[in-house]
């Protein structure tokens, strides 16, 4: 549909969380803006977070995670691709069929950063928004 595309975290999921297209906010918002690596948290006060194993490879699993401040969950916000990336220099992604069909529940992944549309966020009033969103 035509609704605005975020990243939320759904909290009846929490054994087997993942995030779907919805919104979040930002925990360190200037943070993320300078470039920083830092924790991105949801209303639910869960971090987004790449399964540990995924950490450097396409298609990694992005998931919510109790805080725990370890490599997985530090995020930083390149203003200049309007990309958000990982320690590994992988970039959150929202899966290129579903980001096209502009679907609600777009699967959310990392993968190498390539300056496309699918990768691209912007950060206002403490939320992400996909740039198709």
């Amino acid at each position: 549909g035509d609704c605005t595309n975020y990243v939320q975290n759904n909290p009846n999921a929490f054994d087997n969380a993942y995030w779907m297209i919805d919104y979040v906010r930002v925990f360190q918002e200037e943070q993320l803006q300078n470039d920083l690596y830092s924790d991105i948290k949801s209303f639910g006060g869960k971090c987004l977070d790449v399964d540990v194993v995924d950490l450097d490879k396409n298609g990694g699993n992005v998931q919510i995670w109790d805080c725990n401040d370890q490599i997985q969950q530090k995020w930083r916000y390149d203003a200049s691709t309007e990309s958000i990336m990982n320690e590994k220099g992988k970039c959150l992604d929202v899966h290129f069929v579903d980001y096209i069909g502009n679907i609600d529940g777009a699967l959310v992944q990392i993968w190498d950063c390539n300056k496309w549309d699918n990768q691209k966020w912007t950060v206002i009033d403490n939320q992400i928004i996909s740039s198709n969103g």
